[in-house]
């Protein structure tokens, strides 16, 4: 798996799910050729407390999509995209050109042991809605995710999440007029604006860079108001920069 694979949990009215989702496939409608998508459920799996697969099934569910990812890459038989856990049912999702021939590698590379069942079946999703729907990250679950993978980063250097800090944020725009509005409206909610662009990039963007003192275990709610800001001026939201600041041994 590359770094395009992203893993998050979605809350259901049904209860906790695992989602492990290429997020590539999103960005790049000239990989979504395949129109035939097939599920292919494993059940039952061993869980934790939390209703979501035990470390061991874990394992388990690991080595049946590494082994079917790669027998389906070399025979060319479709694309994997991800996978849903809920409860003890996990639903391995491909896109293919022939469903039933991906029925038939799943079967064949996926060895299980005594004790679980599987069950596949296809559905034509030339729009692939599926994907959108129910594997790629919801707006408010990729925010969570994208400000996850940095606070991870942070806490491996020791960081203190809940110390607050001059935080950096970056934002594009499509010209300077949209810029200069949202850099008076952020202005406006407390934000310091460090630096703008006086010309456009290479890819034609108006860059902002805006400051505040916040915490990172907190930083969901920032970063989900920020986004909605950036968007109402036609802008991206890149990310925010953060100082470590080294917890204190008592």
């Amino acid at each position: 798996m590359n770094a395009s694979w992203d893993t998050y949990t979605h809350y259901s009215k049904q209860g906790p799910q695992l989602v492990y989702v290429d997020r590539s496939y999103h960005a790049d409608a000239r990989l979504r050729s395949y129109p035939i998508l097939v599920h292919c459920v494993v059940w039952p799996l061993p869980v934790d407390k939390f209703k979501v697969p035990s470390p061991s099934a874990m394992e388990l569910i690991m080595a049946i999509e590494t082994k079917v990812q790669f027998s389906a890459e070399s025979q060319k038989t479709g694309h994997y995209v991800g996978r849903l856990s809920f409860g003890d049912i996990t639903d391995f999702n491909y896109y293919t050109a022939d469903g039933l021939d991906m029925i038939k590698t799943f079967k064949t590379s996926a060895k299980l042991p005594n004790g679980l069942k599987r069950k596949c079946s296809q559905e034509a999703d030339y729009q692939w809605s599926w994907y959108q729907k129910a594997l790629y990250p919801r707006p408010l679950d990729l925010n969570k995710l994208e400000n996850e993978k940095i606070r991870i980063v942070l806490r491996a250097h020791g960081d203190n999440g809940a110390t607050r800090r001059q935080v950096m944020h970056t934002a594009h725009f499509p010209d300077s007029a949209s810029l200069e509005a949202f850099a008076t409206r952020v202005t406006e909610h407390g934000y310091k604006v460090e630096r703008r662009s006086s010309a456009p990039d290479n890819s034609g963007k108006w860059s902002i860079v805006f400051s505040q003192e916040q915490a990172p275990v907190v930083m969901d709610i920032w970063t989900w108001g920020l986004r909605a800001i950036v968007a109402e001026h036609e802008g991206e939201y890149d990310g925010w920069e953060s100082p470590v600041i080294p917890r204190k041994n008592n």
